[in-house]
C-alpha cells in the first residue's frame, strides 16, 4: 500500500454482518488516470458506492460512466471487469454485499440490476434520494458510514425476505470454490435445474453457472494479486491451461500474462486486509 492510497475497513453492525462482506473507505490523493492500470474484476458481490469527495469514472465493456461527488449508486453483478479512474484527492464509501445476502435489501428481481449500474434514487425511489441527500450533508466520514448502515438495516427490516433455497445453493457453490455442476447441485437439493436458475436470476441476478465460474476465477485471481499463485492452484480449479486462460480473459479482458505485466493499481488492495 502506497502513501498515496488510504484504505479503511469498518465492521458491519451485528444486524448487517451476516449479509454484508465489508464496508470500507477508499481515498486516493493523486487520483487515478486513464494511463494507470486500475481494474476491478467480477467478484459475485453487489456494491453500493458513494463518492464523497470529487468524481470517479468507470468503464465496463464499451460503456463509460461518470459518477459525481455525493452520488450513490449500486453496481449489480457483472461478468466483465471495470476499469476505474478518479479525480485527485478522491474519496468514497463502499459497501459490498455477500452473494447470499443481496436479495434481502431489494423487493424486486435482481436480474433487473445485473450487469448494470443504477443510482440509489432509481432503485429506492424517494428513499434513495433521501439517502443521497443525507450522506452528502454529513461531513464526518465515520458518521456517513454509520448512517448508511442504519439505512440498509431499515431497508432490510422493512422487506423481511427469506429464501433458504437460494442461500443454501449459493453457500454450497462458495464452499466448493465453484467446483460443483448445476446438475450435481440440483440432485443434491432435490430441485430441478430450471427452478434453481430461476431462483438465482431472481435473488442474485445471474445464473448458477455464471456464479460458479466467478467464484472459481476469484480463487485464482486473489492468489495472483497476492503473489501466491502456483500451478497446483491452476490445475485444482481448471481442466487445463487453455481453459484457465480463456476464463481469466473473460473476466478481466486480459490473459494472465498480460494482466501480471501491467501491475494492477487496485489488484491487492481489497485482499490485503
Amino acid at each position: 500500500m502506497t502513501n498515496n492510497i488510504f484504505y479503511k475497513t469498518y465492521a458491519p453492525n451485528k444486524f448487517l454482518q451476516p449479509y454484508i462482506s465489508r464496508i470500507f473507505v477508499f481515498e486516493c490523493k493523486s487520483g487515478i488516470s486513464r494511463n494507470d492500470f486500475s481494474l476491478i474484476a467480477p467478484t459475485g458481490e453487489m456494491k453500493l458506492v458513494i463518492p464523497y469527495r470529487n468524481n470517479m469514472r468507470s468503464i465496463i465493456g464499451k460503456t463509460f460512466r461518470e459518477h459525481k461527488e455525493s452520488s450513490c449508486f449500486f453496481i449489480g453483478l457483472h461478468t466483465q471487469a471495470a476499469l476505474i479512474e478518479c479525480d485527485m484527492d478522491y474519496g468514497n464509501v463502499c459497501v459490498t454485499f455477500k452473494p447470499f445476502g443481496i436479495y434481502k435489501f431489494f423487493n424486486f428481481p435482481l436480474r433487473e440490476l445485473a450487469g448494470q449500474i443504477h443510482n440509489a434514487s432509481d432503485v429506492f425511489n424517494k428513499l434513495g434520494k433521501e439517502l443521497q441527500e443525507r450522506v452528502a450533508e454529513i461531513m464526518d466520514v465515520d458518521k456517513k458510514v454509520l448512517f448508511v448502515q442504519e439505512f440498509l438495516y431499515q431497508q432490510m427490516v422493512s422487506i423481511q425476505r427469506s429464501d433458504p433455497v437460494t442461500e443454501y445453493a449459493i453457500n454450497k457453490i462458495i464452499s466448493r470454490e465453484g467446483l460443483i455442476s448445476i446438475t450435481e447441485l440440483s440432485e443434491e437439493m432435490g430441485y430441478s435445474r430450471r427452478y434453481l436458475v430461476s431462483k438465482f436470476t431472481e435473488n442474485l441476478g445471474i445464473s448458477p453457472k455464471e456464479f460458479s465460474c466467478i467464484v472459481r476465477f476469484n480463487e485464482v485471481y486473489k492468489k495472483i494479486n497476492l503473489n501466491r499463485f502456483s500451478e497446483d492452484t491452476l490445475y485444482n480449479l481448471y481442466y487445463d491451461q487453455s481453459h484457465y486462460i480463456k476464463e481469466f480473459k473473460k473476466f478481466t479482458g486480459f490473459t494472465p500474462g498480460e494482466y501480471v505485466s501491467q501491475s494492477n493499481k487496485l489488484g491487492s488492495i481489497f485482499f490485503n486486509e
